[in-house]
């Protein structure tokens, strides 16, 4: 039994769908025993409704500091208060949204239909079960120190903020640690940056076409497709 690990954008959706052929060998792969996770950088309540319903994922790490198996929570890590306070300053001052992702739902300082608004769900506290925070631009060097104390992760256009202790490959170590699975048996599937913590780790590592070039270092293949990449990883590592 294989234990497989999916980030969500860009690994399992190209341009935000999820392709027919990807379901299909998610689902053979679950049909001979190998279970599926979602491991992704957006927290559950950022997960689209549909998604959730349609693949019926074994576990889940969400956020980082989010993760269940068979419906049972295993782990559940809240942003410290003050961070959370420096990262809705630090939005406000600099013009731009700052996404709170919780296991249940998304707050922002520029709330739309999806997004509720933050101030009308302050002060910050655990009750908002809020597992990172997305800042919509880039972080400026002598701003890092904001945040200090907590894990910071910078993309081109924006950058991300978790608790010090979690990362993309923290659900991976607890489930070796706590639930007997061997190292050999893991297997992760992703696309960027931010995957390179769990793509370092694991045994097994899929990347898809358009991952950065650096990502070949690490990873044990590179897909031909980017549409099909998780249906052409599993077809290929599990020999399905």
């Amino acid at each position: 039994m294989k234990y497989l690990f999916f980030d969500y954008d860009g690994t399992l959706t190209h341009d935000g769908v999820i392709s027919q052929k990807n379901k299909e060998y998610l689902s053979k792969a679950q049909a001979q025993g190998h279970k599926i996770f979602l491991n992704t950088g957006r927290s559950k309540g950022n997960m689209p409704d549909h998604v959730l319903n349609e693949i019926p994922f074994d576990g889940m790490i969400c956020g980082a500091g989010y993760m269940e198996y068979e419906g049972k929570v295993l782990f559940e890590e809240h942003m410290p208060v003050p961070a959370l306070e420096a990262g809705l300053k630090y939005a406000n001052d600099k013009g731009c949204r700052v996404l709170y992702e919780g296991v249940d739902n998304v707050y922002s300082n520029q709330p739309n239909q999806w997004l509720l608004n933050i101030n009308e769900h302050l002060p910050f506290g655990d009750e908002l079960r809020i597992t990172n925070m997305t800042l919509g631009r880039k972080l400026d060097c002598e701003d890092r120190e904001l945040f200090y104390g907590c894990k910071v992760v910078e993309l081109p256009t924006y950058f991300e903020v978790m608790p010090e202790n979690v990362g993309k490959a923290t659900g991976l170590k607890f489930i070796e640690d706590n639930l007997g699975v061997a190292h050999e048996d893991i297997i992760v599937f992703g696309d960027s940056e931010n995957d390179i913590e769990m793509i370092k780790f694991a045994h097994t590592s899929v990347i898809m076409n358009h991952a950065p070039e650096f990502l070949s270092e690490y990873a044990t293949l590179r897909t031909e497709s980017d549409e099909n990449g998780v249906a052409e990883g599993i077809i290929k590592i599990l020999n399905i």
